[in-house]
């Protein structure tokens, strides 16, 4: 019995579940806490929802933090890419001589390439320079064909008209093209200015290699293709101007064309008065050769008449000399004045020979007048042979390159076949660009985004940013599971229907009660 007695001593009597009263007041509690959680939940959701807006003053504010983080992450970085460097130079054992040296060559260097980029952009204002001046002679061709086809059939006239439209069509897509070609040159000039800091040395490749394949062929593109409803306009207005220009360029033809005119009646009224003068003097050849020996003689005669004109101022003077000693020495002679008209005879000798030196002297300029105007007439007959011929063959070659562009203009299925042709040509070239500038884009983002990565992960401020990242996500994932054991409780012991049942069960009680008292 003893040991009956004890052993169930021992054992564990656990009380019965007695019956829990629960006021009107615990129920308020209840909702009141609920409540609480409700109001809590949906701040908790306005703040994430207020985070997640990108026109939010909190978002904005944090974005701020960001970038001035991001900005100090740089500026530190620098000074820790300074101090390395210094670092570095000071184990070297590199002076401020060495420094100050290399500094030195590198503005050099800087100084070269701005020349050599001068150099290119006075190289590409030459070009321009140029290519005006070609469109220039093309479109006074053209207006000199246009004002050919005027008198031809109107079919022929409205075919030639549409394919100039055409032309002038391409001709605007293709500065549009240029644009974006100069678009797409800076572009590549930014990304090669970032790979030369990158580490990424396949992209730099890449890079080089589209910047080579875009030279080559930036000499071949001219033209470019060019959507309709965003050029309508602009086309409209462009063809306006070419119109305008057009009308000028007639005009300026029409003035030309007198001109030619003109000179082609001063060139026959010069060849008439060459055959006039070859009738009177007999040939032309004949004539040119008698003027020739005559200037030759001249040429030749002119050494001797010098000689003689200076051989006879020499005499003069030597009789001008025997004179004057013959006036001394009658004078140390006689001891005494001259009579009056032997001074007279002496003045008449002496404005005779002054006189006979001047017309000595006159005749000298004038034949140095003759020779010069002998040789002026002389090089104006040589070179008048040669300006004819040359002139000749200039109108030659504006007449054959006249007529083969005539030729060229009759044909306008050809004309038509190489613009389409061009046209389909600059159509893929343009999209094959447009693709390299999507790519270049996308290089571009990625390079920056691996950039930035590395960056912040590099970052002190960064790593402990993560580091909270995974600590609210695992909190967060603890809220989140005991947010669902709540919700699981509070679907377990959730009594209301039993309160209710027990509320009925009172009622029912105490209506009984009053029944039977009543």
């Amino acid at each position: 019995m003893t040991g009956r007695s004890g052993g169930l001593a021992r054992v564990r009597q656990t009380p019965m579940p007695t019956r829990v009263n629960e006021s009107p007041g615990y129920y308020a509690n209840l909702l009141q806490t609920k409540i609480e959680e409700i109001v809590a939940e949906i701040n908790r959701l306005a703040t994430e929802t207020e985070l997640a807006d990108t026109s939010s003053d909190s978002r904005r504010k944090i974005e701020i933090d960001y970038e001035d983080n991001l900005d100090a992450v740089q500026k530190l970085e620098g000074k820790i890419a300074d101090y390395n460097l210094a670092k570095d130079k000071a184990r070297v054992g590199v002076g401020y001589e060495d420094l100050r040296d290399s500094a030195l060559d590198v503005l050099d260097s800087n100084a070269k390439l701005g020349e050599e980029i001068d150099g290119i952009f006075m190289c590409r204002k030459k070009a321009e320079g140029e290519a005006a001046k070609l469109e220039s002679e093309l479109k006074k061709i053209h207006a000199s064909v246009e004002s050919k086809y005027k008198d031809t059939d109107p079919e022929k006239l409205y075919h030639y008209q549409s394919l100039v439209e055409e032309i002038t069509n391409i001709q605007s897509e293709s500065k549009a093209e240029e644009d974006e070609m100069m678009i797409l040159k800076d572009k590549i000039k930014h990304l090669e200015a970032k790979s030369a800091q990158s580490r990424y040395s396949e992209a730099v490749t890449r890079v080089e290699a589209l910047k080579q394949s875009i030279r080559d062929t930036d000499d071949d593109i001219e033209l470019a293709a060019m959507d309709e409803d965003d050029a309508r306009e602009h086309l409209l207005n462009q063809v306006k101007s070419i119109q305008k220009s057009m009308k000028l360029l007639d005009a300026k033809s029409s003035t030309l064309h007198s001109e030619v005119d003109n000179l082609r009646q001063e060139r026959m009224k010069l060849r008439s008065k060459l055959r006039n003068k070859a009738r009177s003097n007999g040939s032309t050849t004949a004539f040119l050769f008698k003027k020739d020996e005559e200037i030759k003689q001249f040429l030749a005669d002119l050494p001797q008449m010098k000689t003689r004109l200076e051989e006879e101022q020499l005499r003069v003077k030597a009789t001008i000399q025997a004179l004057r000693e013959d006036i001394v020495k009658q004078d140390s002679l006689s001891k005494a004045m001259p009579t009056k008209a032997e001074l007279e005879m002496m003045k008449d000798e002496a404005a005779f020979t002054m006189n006979h030196l001047d017309h000595n002297q006159e005749t000298m300029a004038h034949l140095e007048q003759q020779k010069k105007a002998r040789m002026e007439e002389l090089d104006r007959i040589n070179t008048l042979q040669h300006k004819i011929d040359d002139e000749l063959k200039e109108l030659r070659v504006r007449m054959h390159k006249m007529a083969k562009e005539v030729d060229d203009f009759k044909s306008p299925h050809e004309l038509q076949d190489s613009a389409d042709a061009t046209r389909d040509y600059l159509v893929e070239m343009s999209e094959q660009y447009t693709q390299r500038i999507h790519l270049l884009d996308v290089k571009e983002v990625s390079m920056q985004y691996e950039e930035r990565a590395n960056a912040l992960e590099s970052n002190a401020t960064w790593k402990n940013l993560e580091v909270l990242k995974a600590k609210l996500r695992d909190e967060g994932q603890v809220v989140f599971e005991l947010s669902e054991d709540i919700k699981t409780m509070q679907s377990t012991t959730d009594y209301a229907d039993i309160k209710d049942e027990c509320l009925q069960l009172v009622d029912k009680i105490n209506e009984t009660i009053i029944v039977e008292l009543q």
